[in-house]
């Protein structure tokens, strides 16, 4: 409000007081208000929105107070009004209208996985993702992305002197989030960077500690440091084969087969992470050892997994019709075993 409005009020407010206690001096009932104390008190109660003390008697004191409540109820509305308008100047100066505008900004970004379905594809979407997240992990200053790492295209990621290509995941949701963390220690770093140099080997991996989830969040961190999507499986005393390849189940009548983790894994070349791996009974282990030595695995529907190098030397020999008439499937050249035991005592 401009200066001369705060003096229209202030005059108003002195000529309402002065009315009042004049009105108040002439009636024989208006003992409180003959105060022109009194009067000036009770009125600015009124202007800021308090209670008063004592309400008037007469009538011509009362038309004088009602009047004033009114002309300050119009004037606290006058007031919010221009408050509000004034404090929302500046951001409507700076709203952001497009999604284009969205990126440009310097806003930091979170998107959740279900929200880049409506983006797929989208140069936009590629901008943003290769904006901030071109990061790399050091011995001495550990940095790392995030939760979006999994969507970018191509980029690396190194542990000292250990470096990997990250490339993108064909599936998104199979890739861990919120495992690794910042301020990880050194010890942390040494375990991720033995096992980048294992997986860049084609090496499987196994950790051995103490009971916990320790070994389960170190592999959930280098899984989400290296943007790989992930099967996950469970040992234990009732595990079988048909938990490993492949499940039979009756569908319209009819008995299917469908693939479990250990195969889509070899499949899809995810890592496998086997956890209890001690806890494995017997009939169980040839079927591991032969996936883990061999990336071989014979399965209930007639296939039979095989290395990719050897399918590859058959591709070219003898065609894709023919490996297919042999029920034959590649075990893709990126397929990783992470498994996770507890030490047994002799």
């Amino acid at each position: 409000m401009k200066l001369e409005t705060w003096l229209l009020i202030f005059l108003a407010f002195i000529l309402l007081n002065a009315t009042i206690w004049f009105l108040s001096m002439l009636q024989i009932n208006e003992s409180f208000y003959k105060s022109f104390r009194n009067c000036c008190l009770n009125n600015f109660a009124i202007l800021i929105g308090t209670s008063v003390n004592l309400l008037p008697q007469s009538e011509s004191v009362r038309f004088f107070t009602l009047a004033w409540i009114m002309f300050c109820l119009i004037l606290n509305i006058i007031y919010q009004t221009q408050f509000i308008t004034l404090m929302g100047q500046g951001i409507e100066e700076e709203q952001i209208e497009t999604i284009e505008q969205l990126f440009n900004s310097d806003l930091q970004i979170q998107m959740k996985s279900s929200s880049f379905l409506f983006f797929d594809g989208s140069p936009l979407l590629q901008k943003i993702l290769e904006k901030d997240f071109h990061q790399i992990l050091t011995n001495v200053n550990p940095v790392i992305g995030n939760n979006v790492r999994a969507y970018i295209s191509s980029d690396t990621v190194s542990v000292g002197e250990v470096t990997k290509v990250i490339s993108k995941a064909k599936r998104p949701e199979y890739v861990p989030r919120n495992y690794y963390r910042e301020d990880v220690g050194q010890s942390t770093l040494h375990h991720l960077r033995w096992m980048m140099q294992k997986d860049l080997l084609g090496q499987d991996i196994f950790l051995l500690g103490p009971p916990g989830s320790l070994k389960r969040n170190l592999a959930m961190q280098y899984l989400e440091l290296t943007n790989r999507e992930h099967e996950y499986v469970a040992l234990s005393r009732d595990t079988t084969e048909s938990d490993l390849k492949q499940r039979r189940e009756i569908v319209k009548g009819t008995a299917k087969y469908f693939d479990q983790s250990a195969v889509r894994a070899a499949i899809e070349g995810r890592i496998l992470i086997l956890e209890g791996i001690e806890k494995a009974e017997r009939n169980v282990l040839p079927v591991l050892n032969n996936l883990l030595e061999n990336r071989e695995m014979h399965l209930e529907d007639g296939r039979l997994l095989i290395p990719a190098s050897r399918y590859d030397k058959l591709l070219e020999e003898y065609g894709k019709e023919e490996l297919d008439k042999w029920q034959l499937i590649r075990v893709d050249e990126n397929f990783r075993v992470i498994a996770l035991g507890l030490p047994v005592p002799k």
